[in-house]
């Protein structure tokens, strides 16, 4: 799946599907816009499943259950296990370890409990507040009608490319 894949899953609002894997979802974003893209994650997961692989605070904390992925090597082979974070204070402080790195500060504690209460202010209201395109456009900083633009370019690449390689 290529980003323009992943950003139309989620702008579209998703197809007909039963779950979405989104792997590395965090790739080349931060900040802001790593915030938009887990509220438009969050407002898909009200209707479609979702398992979504992430690096950056800002997009697990709109999750409804975290899974930390460990890998260690055991007799020269890599070994991952996957393992449920169970409560509030578990969440939290992955989220700061997220954030910190390996010391985690009050500090990292803090912002990961504000992340946190963020992720699902809209939940606990019974709300789900609405991602469009344009949420994400204001934080990005380009007009909405430039981002429509490139992505219909990129929908338009992509088939070109797939035509030339069937050809």
């Amino acid at each position: 799946m290529t980003e323009t894949d992943i950003v139309d899953v989620i702008v579209i609002g998703a197809g007909p599907a039963g779950l979405y894997v989104f792997d590395e979802v965090d790739t080349g974003i931060g900040g802001a816009v790593a915030e938009a893209v887990g509220r438009m994650l969050r407002e898909v997961s009200q209707s479609r499943q979702l398992l979504c692989i992430t690096h950056l605070p800002q997009i697990a904390c709109f999750a409804d259950h975290h899974m930390v992925v460990r890998k260690q090597v055991v007799q020269g082979r890599t070994v991952s296990t996957v393992e449920p974070l169970r409560g509030e204070l578990e969440v939290q402080r992955e989220l700061a370890r997220m954030l910190a790195g390996a010391e985690v500060s009050q500090v990292a504690l803090d912002h990961a409990a504000h992340l946190l209460k963020e992720g699902h202010r809209d939940v606990r209201s019974g709300s789900v507040t609405p991602i469009t395109p344009a949420a994400v456009t204001s934080a990005v900083g380009v007009p909405a009608a430039a981002q429509v633009d490139e992505l219909a370019e990129a929908r338009r690449r992509k088939t070109r490319s797939k035509a030339a390689a069937t050809a």
